[in-house]
């Protein structure tokens, strides 16, 4: 099994432990093997060095007189040293190395041994003859000795004259070397498997401790991303597993307050979408009867407008038989029975126009008062939308504070950083929606404004109608009560009759600006009937955005629900 593959981060980290010492262990064996070699072989090169000198100082004192060759046989003083197999011995008891007399290049005496004997009559190798016996120089260092390696010293033996004879060599083999150097291994590979195995068990139950408590925190994280934070790591070692168990104790509160706070809004949001489809149906209703009574005093307005131009022209007609009555006083009697006739009717139409202008300026106060309400009924909408775009704004910002803290969470918090993306559409989705309420809202209250505008004026035209019309019924009791004195006052006929003439022409000129007062007061009605029926049906998009956002609300309650946080 790969180690990439291994589940436990434990089981990881022993294998990489073990391999980390087999390689320490590997690598401290290598080099402990080059440095005791270089070491043994320079300890041994100094040793030879000194042991040659000592060497030769000591057959120096022990065989007096000077080197020379005698019959082909080396000699020192008087004593044979060709085949003084005691000196050389000697000499290797006291140093414990090989000990050589060479006559000229070949061993005469030797401990040196091949096959179990003395290796009398081999030659020294040619890179030593030519250093020591040609260059007349001492040897220092590894050389062949009867072909196997050893650390070697060499020095010329001269006779009195100086002549190099001989060579004079101790030495120590290779193999002794690689022998100390193979026990020195094998004790330092012994400790070093020791501390290796028991830093091993140590660290075999480190991680294991470390295994445990990852664990716990794993299973926590395993638990959040399933929607379930009841879960919690309790850990106290200032470690980084002891930070990382605190740090996801902080993002479970975290996460908790933020499902909680997500949780409430959707609860307002669903709760403000109801009160805004409620407060649109109420709304589009009040536009409907608005819209209704606007097309009924239109209506009115209308069929007042063609009695006020009848009531125009039989006072027309009237203003010329008072023409006729001054002119033909002597008719007087019998033209003051049909005036007189023509006069109550001219009261009761008048009475009946002021009565007309009367219900127009009730319907118009009732339509300007709707408005009113229509426009107040905006305002409040319009603050529902603000609170709902705060809402919205706090939950785009509940979001992006929820993706950066899925983002630290690394990849346990993938799956919280996608519920996250979610609540942070929604809300953008929300606020959307309520900026094109908003925008909605503002196009009908300046309607509504537009509408008030009007009614105002038309409220205004119909006050001055009824005012008129209720001055010229005056008139007409003023005629009709001089009709009836007029047979007992026949000598002031004319003077009556005159003042007639102007008064009729007076009450003429009124039924017209009354005429044109009620026109104006049709267009304006016709007006407010049609920007009634836009807020209608600007309300009945209104509506339906506020199910949008009721739905949307909703989906956000359901994802919120899906967590567990107590």
């Amino acid at each position: 099994m790969r180690m990439g593959k291994m589940r436990s981060i434990g089981t990881k980290m022993n294998f990489l432990f073990l391999a980390a010492f087999l390689l320490l262990g590997a690598v401290l064996t290598y080099a402990a093997n080059i440095e005791m070699t270089k070491g043994m072989k320079n300890t041994i090169i100094h040793k030879v060095q000194s042991d040659l000198q000592m060497s030769y100082a000591y057959i120096d004192e022990k065989y007096p007189g000077d080197w020379s060759v005698q019959n082909g046989e080396l000699w020192k003083g008087k004593t044979k040293m060709s085949g003084n197999f005691g000196a050389v011995d000697e000499v290797g008891k006291l140093t414990g190395d090989t000990v050589t007399l060479f006559l000229a290049d070949t061993r005469v005496a030797t401990n040196v041994m091949v096959n179990g004997k003395r290796a009398v009559g081999t030659q020294v190798s040619a890179q030593v003859a030519q250093k020591v016996l040609q260059e007349q120089q001492t040897f220092i260092g590894e050389a062949k000795v009867v072909n196997k390696p050893y650390q070697t010293a060499y020095r010329p033996i001269q006779d009195g004259s100086n002549k190099v004879i001989g060579i004079w060599y101790v030495g120590v083999s290779q193999e002794s070397i690689n022998s100390a150097v193979l026990s020195f291994l094998t004790v330092f590979c012994a400790v070093l498997g020791a501390v290796i195995l028991l830093t091993l068990v140590a660290v075999l139950l480190f991680t294991r401790r470390m295994k445990q408590r990852i664990q716990r925190i794993v299973s926590a994280l395993q638990a959040a991303g399933n929607g379930d934070f009841t879960v919690h790591v309790q850990d106290d070692t200032e470690d980084e597993i002891g930070m990382i168990a605190r740090g996801y104790e902080q993002m479970q509160q975290n996460l908790q307050h933020l499902v909680r706070n997500v949780s409430d809004m959707a609860e307002q949001v669903a709760a403000s979408s109801e009160q805004l489809t409620a407060s649109a149906e109420q709304t589009a209703e009040a536009s409907l009867h608005v819209a209704e009574a606007a097309q009924g005093f239109a209506q009115g307005a209308e069929t007042q407008g063609q009695l006020i131009l009848q009531r125009a022209a039989a006072v027309s007609q009237m203003k010329e038989r008072v023409a006729d009555i001054a002119t033909s006083t002597h008719i007087v009697s019998e033209v003051t029975s049909g005036t007189t006739l023509q006069a109550e009717q001219g009261e009761q139409l008048v009475e009946e126009t002021v009565h007309q202008m009367s219900s127009i300026h009730d319907s118009v106060s009732i339509t300007d008062e709707a408005i009113r309400q229509l426009h107040d009924r905006s305002q409040e909408i319009g603050n529902i939308l603000s609170v709902m775009q705060g809402i919205s704004e706090q939950t785009n910002l509940l979001a992006l504070n929820a993706s950066i803290e899925a983002a630290r969470a690394g990849e346990h918090g993938k799956g919280f950083a996608v519920v996250a993306e979610e609540v942070r559409k929604l809300a953008e989705q929300s606020q959307a929606a309520a900026s094109e309420i908003a925008q909605l809202i503002g196009t009908t209250r300046e309607d509504a404004s537009k509408s008030v505008a009007a009614m105002r004026e038309v409220s205004d035209n119909v006050a001055a109608g009824l005012r008129i019309s209720r001055q010229a019924a005056e008139k007409f009791r003023s005629i009709l009560q001089g009709m009836q004195d007029l047979v007992p006052r026949i000598q002031d006929i004319s003077a009556v009759a005159r003042h007639m003439s102007a008064e009729a022409q007076e009450t003429a000129g009124g039924m017209q600006e009354i005429a044109k007062m009620s026109a104006q007061a049709t267009a304006s009605v016709q007006q407010v009937a049609a920007a009634t029926e836009e807020q209608s049906a600007s309300m009945e998009e209104v509506k339906m955005l506020a199910d949008k956002l009721e739905a949307g609300a909703q989906s956000l309650q359901d994802v919120t629900s899906s967590f567990r946080i107590s």
